[in-house]
């Protein structure tokens, strides 16, 4: 009886915390899945609108982009982006912290000088919501945030 009892507490709390509402009248499960948070971008010249990585005749090498917490004092955790695409039509990809409501990284390319990048989150609409990327911020200058993709002006 106690095992009867126990296991029916336990599928009326599953339950409870698995249903979303999608109206007053029905209901939907949701699971915890929390699916990573992307944000893509390219990096493009402010002189010559230029690609500066993803060209025929590129500025700058994959290897010569990478970012570091600000939180990261001793820069020991290197970010390298990821790559997607082919060709000229490649975009890099980092995952900011889909934790926080706003992940802040500086951004370092070549030898120029860091790049202060905020990625900010929020909850999608929808009954069974997940972090998405919200705003995108270069050296606190809001930018276009288009179809999922940044393009940051250096």
């Amino acid at each position: 009886m106690k095992f009867i009892k126990s296991m029916s507490t336990l599928i009326i709390a599953y339950s409870i915390i698995l249903e979303c509402s999608k109206s007053n009248d029905e209901k939907i499960g949701c699971t915890f899945q929390i699916a990573p948070v992307f944000l893509n971008f390219n990096v493009i010249s402010t002189a010559s609108g230029k690609y500066l990585f993803f060209s025929n005749d590129p500025t700058y090498q994959i290897k010569d982009i990478y970012f570091f917490k600000v939180k990261d004092t001793a820069k020991k955790d290197t970010i390298w982006p990821s790559v997607d695409g082919s060709g000229t039509e490649r975009t890099f990809k980092i995952s900011p912290d889909n934790k926080l409501l706003a992940d802040t990284l500086m951004m370092h390319i070549g030898k120029i000088p860091a790049d202060k990048l905020i990625v900010k989150m929020k909850n999608s609409d929808g009954p069974c919501s997940n972090p998405i990327v919200s705003e995108v911020l270069l050296n606190d200058v809001k930018l276009n945030y288009d179809q999922e993709k940044a393009r940051f002006m250096k």
